[in-house]
């Protein structure tokens, strides 16, 4: 990658010093032959320049696109929205031996919307997000923002004091934690606010369960899927 960098570098100095002189091209151009390897750069060139040009093709469409819906003021559940329409079978989330389309992930977030809103929840209310990484993680991210809850996302390696400072700091209405947190969650319900909600998302671990905690996954299976 370092040889490509300086390749590209000396080569747009010789672009500027051609219209100067054609004898610092030639030297220039000699020059960066030899520092970046010789013949080992042409091939590597020659093997990795079609995938750096799509690789930056891509970068730039993204940047683009960014900007695009920025000033069309558009959300990220819009954008989703719209890629569920044009795509709804098409792979969104690879995890492990698992795969979720668009529009498995558009229905599980829309499930999970519902639910916040037969519990009550409104726009402005925070719900802190305490899972291992998974596609449900996405899923109630996703499904927290299409009717304005803010997902406090909570880092899966704290603990203790830590843990608890967190989910204060983010003046959380309720706690979705990942089953395999419930020895983590435990260790802190007793200094929790007792008008936190507590939800329990994925299977059983050893049996562990924190008291009053809801099974959300039941919870959500009646709930509609569509928005």
């Amino acid at each position: 990658m370092y040889a490509r960098v300086c390749l590209y570098t000396l080569l747009g100095c010789c672009w500027w010093l051609e219209l100067l002189s054609p004898a610092p091209l030639i030297c220039l151009a000699l020059l960066s032959y030899l520092l970046t390897g010789g013949n080992y750069t042409l091939y590597l060139l020659y093997h990795t320049l079609g995938r750096d040009a799509r690789g930056a093709y891509r970068y730039l469409r993204l940047l683009l696109m960014v900007y695009v819906y920025q000033k069309m003021d558009w959300t990220v559940p819009q954008v989703f929205q719209r890629t569920v329409k044009k795509h709804p079978e098409k792979v969104c989330l690879y995890f492990e031996d698992e795969s979720w389309t668009f529009r498995q992930l558009d229905e599980y977030s829309n499930r999970l919307a519902h639910f916040l809103l037969s519990c009550g929840f409104k726009h402005g209310d925070t719900v802190a997000l305490f899972m291992e990484n998974k596609p449900e993680y996405v899923g109630m991210w996703l499904g927290c923002t299409k009717i304005g809850v803010v997902p406090a996302l909570i880092n899966f390696n704290l603990r203790g004091s830590s843990l608890l400072h967190s989910f204060n700091a983010a003046s959380s209405s309720a706690v979705i934690f990942g089953a395999e947190l419930t020895p983590a969650m435990r260790d802190i319900q007793s200094d929790l606010e007792k008008d936190i909600s507590l939800y329990s998302s994925g299977k059983v671990v050893n049996g562990l369960r924190v008291d009053g905690a809801k099974l959300l996954d039941k919870e959500m299976e009646n709930q509609p899927d569509t928005i």
